[in-house]
């Protein structure tokens, strides 16, 4: 049997905003969600034109997925919880 270990949501925001910073986007969540299994994470963004991709992160494990949206992952999303982002991962105007 294996065991992972369980990413809580503040450890799951900070590696959140460390994957969208990585990728080019400026440090801050907008909205987060807790989908059971996994956390959804959606970027700050720059242009409201360009789209990107919310991620979810396992809680156990904690790998890192996009989060594609369609029939079935709506379901998971209408039952959702969302989730306040903690000050320290809120968009800030200066980064």
């Amino acid at each position: 049997m294996v065991y992972y270990e369980y990413v809580n949501f503040e450890e799951a925001c900070k590696k959140a905003n460390d994957y969208y910073y990585g990728q080019g986007y400026p440090k801050g969540l907008t909205g987060a969600r807790d989908l059971k299994e996994k956390w959804l994470f959606f970027p700050r963004q720059e242009c409201i034109n360009v789209g990107a991709t919310p991620i979810t992160i396992d809680k156990e494990g904690g790998t890192i997925e996009p989060f594609i949206q369609s029939a079935d992952t709506f379901a998971s999303l209408s039952n959702s919880l969302v989730m306040p982002i903690p000050e320290e991962y809120q968009p800030k105007d200066n980064n």
